[in-house]
């Protein structure tokens, strides 16, 4: 390997197998029984026991597949001067991790993820690059879901047509334009480097981000269901159906309230059951022309709190969160919110590059009238909030859940950052569990413009005590 550039991709860990459990040798008669249970429960989200779910594979496939595509745009796999389009990457690695590959790539459901077949060792198949400068997946011998391999060849563009006069993805000239294109130095994001001479093209960031909590599920009645359902097959009450419809015409009351014409709706889903459905009576207060869209996202899944729960240790596990601390305690076979908190960091990065690029309109009918909807579950949504507001952990600790079918609406304030006090008033954040520090944080977003920093610091004047009454600045 000693021929090899430096790169440490080259050996990526993303890519390896799920993981099993951590014995010398596996217990066949024991795997049997998980593989059923699997089944039972559901192939993209069971959990072996010490081990991962496919769910956990598509989290970090999402990082490599990121790694990629920066490593496509800087053009790493050719020297400079050397750089043709004929270039054929071909990654080899395991049955299951390049399923999910595929499903990220290609954005489909866990159902069709689901549906799909075993892939047979030693097998290929080809992602193409097509006319249009995307990637194609080729048929195998006709039998596109039978033919999955053990080894995926991606013929990826090096020197893409220029689809979009705004596209931010393009090849890099020279070894140092990835670096005048970006913010910060580093090429890890690249549809956050807009290039500044389309700086001008820039789409127009949708009008509100509104996070939906599910309707009330059968769960949500009855705890003991857990221990015979598996949680992302719970469904909906009618009461939850009837609170999801409820919520679907407030979220267009409110956007009507704009009295502009041309608005529209995009939305995200967590792919559990009562998500889903909640989204679909959600809908129902907008005609098709209305809707931009809509993509089902595991990132913004439930925290997982093992497969079929115990509903006697699920109360001391719980008891035992309080005491540990609701942020860091990891449900055994299952998930903390700190985990929660890694794969929701992902999503908004995905949730940033497809602002910054328009991805929610079709070029010519950009409108500054685009409303994001993301229906997932309470503690989902408070980390999503953590994360975007840089909240901390004792600040996040401190938030009430959301009722059922409750929501709460991110709006974009006078210089283009979004905040919640543009439609929210401060009984009802404080209500939800927003604290004085926070409030004026919220304060300064309604303002503040894109790209700044407050300065201002409440943070750093609470958090250290050697302070007396002088302002705080940080560097």
């Amino acid at each position: 390997m000693d021929h090899l550039p430096p790169f440490p991709e080259n050996n990526i860990p993303l890519l390896h197998a799920i993981v099993p459990p951590p014995r010398p040798y596996r217990d066949r008669e024991k795997m049997l029984v998980e593989k059923a249970l699997r089944l039972k429960y559901g192939r993209f989200f069971y959990r072996f026991p010490n081990g991962e779910s496919a769910a956990d594979v598509y989290d970090r496939i999402t990082g490599f597949r990121e790694t990629l595509r920066t490593d496509i745009n800087i053009g790493r796999f050719q020297a400079p001067g050397e750089r043709s389009p004929n270039m054929n990457i071909i990654i080899v690695s395991h049955g299951l991790a390049i399923r999910v590959f595929l499903m990220r790539w290609y954005k489909w459901t866990v159902e069709q993820f689901e549906e799909l077949n075993y892939m047979c060792n030693g097998g290929m198949i080809a992602l193409e690059r097509g006319h249009g400068g995307m990637s194609a997946a080729l048929q195998i011998e006709g039998k596109y879901a039978t033919a999955f391999i053990a080894a995926t060849v991606l013929n990826l563009p090096f020197s893409r047509p220029k689809l979009l006069s705004c596209g931010p993805v393009r090849c890099s000239k020279n070894p140092n334009e990835a670096f005048e294109n970006s913010t910060n130095g580093h090429a890890t994001f690249p549809e956050k480097s807009i290039p500044l001479h389309l700086a001008v093209d820039r789409p127009p960031r949708p009008r509100r981000i509104i996070l939906v909590r599910h309707g009330q599920s059968e769960g949500n009645v009855d705890e003991s269901l857990y221990t015979r359902v598996a949680d992302p097959k719970i469904d909906l009450t009618e009461k939850g159906k009837a609170e999801a419809e409820e919520c679907g015409r407030k979220i267009r009351e409110i956007i009507e309230k704009d009295k502009a014409v041309d608005w529209k709706v995009y939305f995200y889903v967590s792919p559990y059951k009562r998500t889903r459905e909640t989204l679909r009576y959600l809908g129902r207060a907008f005609e098709r022309s209305r809707m931009a869209g809509m993509r089902e996202e595991p990132r913004i899944r439930e925290q997982d709190f093992g497969n079929f729960q115990d509903r006697e240790k699920m109360r001391v596990e719980k008891a035992l969160r309080m005491q540990y601390g609701r942020f860091f305690y990891r449900f055994p076979n299952g998930e903390s919110a700190a985990d929660v908190y890694d794969r929701i960091t992902g999503f908004r990065e995905t949730l940033k590059a497809d602002i910054d690029v328009g991805r929610f309109q079709r070029p010519g009918e950009r409108s500054p009238n685009m409303n994001l909807i993301i229906v997932s579950h309470g503690l989902a949504i408070r980390v999503f909030l953590m994360r975007w507001y840089k909240w901390t952990v004792e600040q996040f600790e401190a938030l009430n859940n959301m009722g059922n079918a409750g929501m709460v609406v991110m709006e974009k304030g006078y210089g283009g950052r979004y905040s919640l006090l543009m439609h929210h008033t401060e009984e009802e954040l404080k209500e939800f569990g927003l604290s004085d520090e926070m409030l004026i944080d919220q304060e300064w977003q309604k303002m503040g413009r894109i790209g700044e920093l407050n300065y201002d610091c409440e943070i750093l004047n609470s958090f250290f005590d050697h302070f007396k009454d002088e302002s705080c600045i940080a560097d």
